[in-house]
């Protein structure tokens, strides 16, 4: 089991500290504008931004999402376009499914009974990941649909997914490298122009913040408290039903209760699940039996 790091430790890349950035609107709007313009090229002008916007499912029944940041751009005072920015730690072996399903619940939010198909604004995803998705080590992976029997004929969705691996040196540019660069490593060394130099203001007001820095450490202490007391009771139980038997139940133990916390922290199930599998070194069949 990995052990946590502390808020002075965090990148923007890790979930926390992305989503303290993003809370006040301006810096939600600036840290957002740049990240679209750099992954794109394009300039864009009026928009709102939406910190973790929480999207439900279309009923009970339906998993819900978490958009990191979900951002509407403006013209002539219609949606032109969305585009939700997300920064991924982990393991990205579900990307495309996640990512079409993520699509799919924006899409039957933007389009409201009786409106026409032609209203869905077009869609862009960003994700920020420190894992290369396809293996090619390249910077930026842009995924559209296309007409499998002729391949230069697309698909006009509307829908663009750009995959931006932080470690990739094929294709991008300088200016996305820097701000990659910076997302996984959030060091003033890291601080490459004046852009940068305002995020890293940003980032590092909010790792000087005591009142910050006291949620980051209660959240990860009472975690890691309840792991501890989980463990010592199942190794107490294996006192009686055996050894073997009783640390496999602390685990268990361990797990559920680590389950439940992040959940009272308004995380996922999704994000829960990848954490599950990637800090106790689980199946994903255990995860979900586990968070059943």
């Amino acid at each position: 089991m990995k052990t946590s790091k502390s808020l002075q430790d965090l990148n923007l890349v890790d979930s926390f500290l992305f989503s303290a950035s993003t809370e006040n609107p301006q810096n939600a709007e600036f840290i957002a504008k740049l990240i679209i313009e750099r992954a794109t090229g394009r300039r864009i002008k009026e928009i709102s931004v939406m910190p973790e916007k929480q999207l439900e499912g279309v009923d009970i029944m339906h998993h819900g999402i978490r958009m990191d940041l979900c951002i509407m751009e403006y013209e002539d005072n219609n949606v032109a376009g969305v585009y939700d920015i997300e920064p991924n730690r982990y393991k990205a072996n579900e990307l495309p499914r996640r990512s079409r399903y993520s699509q799919a619940m924006t899409d039957v939010k933007l389009l409201g009974s009786g409106k026409d198909y032609l209203e869905l604004p077009e869609y862009v995803s960003i994700w920020i990941l420190t894992e290369d998705p396809f293996d090619l080590n390249r910077m930026v992976y842009t995924v559209r649909s296309k007409v499998e029997e002729a391949v230069d004929i697309f698909f006009e969705d509307g829908v663009t997914k750009i995959f931006l691996y932080a470690y990739g040196e094929a294709g991008g540019n300088e200016s996305l490298r820097n701000l990659l660069r910076y997302f996984v490593s959030s060091e003033s060394e890291n601080v490459t122009d004046d852009e940068i130099k305002e995020i890293h203001r940003i980032v590092t007001s909010i790792k000087n913040n005591v009142e910050r820095r006291h949620r980051y450490m209660t959240l990860h202490e009472m975690i890691q408290y309840e792991k501890e007391e989980s463990y010592d009771e199942g190794v107490e139980q294996g006192i009686e039903q055996g050894i073997e038997q009783g640390i496999e139940q602390g685990i268990k133990m361990v797990i559920k209760i680590y389950i439940n916390s992040l959940r009272e922290y308004n995380i996922t199930e999704d994000k829960i699940q990848d954490s599950v599998i990637q800090n106790f070194g689980i199946s994903k069949d255990k995860a979900i039996e586990l968070m059943a």
